[in-house]
């Protein structure tokens, strides 16, 4: 009975949570979120472009991690021009993969919805996919519960200097939309996650594969909380090894 109520204890409070934040696209974005999607270089899909980095690794599609996951679009396979997010807490980050060329230029991070000028850097180009993951929280950082998310390429003042926006309205002459969007399993059973993934050079000069830099964004409780749960995994794993 112990043993049950441990168990139910963590499991409860991991669902618990998933009620108290979320992690969700701005209530004015208008897209779909789409399934059963086939990455073969066709172009169907606005990510799914000839990668100039090769096959493997391809664009973002060909990565083993995005399979089975849904990608947001306009309906037809086409990108969502303006995105953003809104959450009520703390959110975790991660770089899953970096490929680009310009991988040391690069910097990626989250700014305030519609005011660019309110930024955070969440990774420097130069610290790839072993770079520990991030806790932001845009609230306490931005000021605001709405944000989207920006690549910066170069060094300011100098030329190739760029930064590109999620909400491509904010993006140097309106150029389109540097960041594709897939769901991901979450970290917390019933919160959100999703891969990020960025297109670094202006689009009609680029291979369009959106696999530049892909991160790894999820919501987490209040970061207390998470550490509770997080206490309470090595119990659940030795509860587990002990009846095994």
């Amino acid at each position: 009975m112990k043993r049950f109520v441990l168990v139910a204890l963590v499991v409860g409070l991991a669902f618990a949570m998933s009620g108290a934040w979320a992690l969700t696209l701005g209530p004015t974005v208008v897209g779909t979120w789409t399934s059963g999607w086939t990455a073969n270089n066709d172009g169907a899909e606005y990510w799914d472009n000839r990668s100039s980095d090769g096959t493997p690794p391809g664009n973002i599609g060909f990565q083993s991690f995005v399979a089975g996951e849904s990608y947001l679009n306009d309906g037809s396979g086409g990108a969502v021009l303006d995105v953003w997010f809104t959450t009520s807490g703390p959110d975790w980050a991660a770089i899953k993969i970096e490929i680009a060329g310009l991988a040391n230029q690069n910097k990626f991070g989250v700014y305030k919805q519609g005011d660019p000028s309110t930024k955070k850097q969440l990774f420097d180009g130069s610290a790839g996919p072993a770079s520990p993951p991030v806790v932001f929280n845009p609230i306490v950082e931005l000021g605001t519960t709405d944000f989207g998310f920006y690549l910066e390429r170069g060094t300011p003042n100098t030329p190739g200097y760029v930064i590109w926006y999620s909400e491509s309205s904010l993006n140097p002459d309106g150029d389109g939309q540097h960041f594709a969007f897939f769901t991901a399993p979450p970290l917390v059973p019933g919160l959100k996650a999703y891969y990020v993934g960025a297109e670094d050079l202006k689009l009609n000069q680029s291979d369009r594969d959106y696999q530049d830099m892909v991160v790894y964004v999820a919501n987490i409780p209040d970061a207390s909380t998470w550490m509770l749960f997080l206490s309470g995994m090595p119990a659940v794993l030795m509860l587990r090894r002990k009846r095994s």
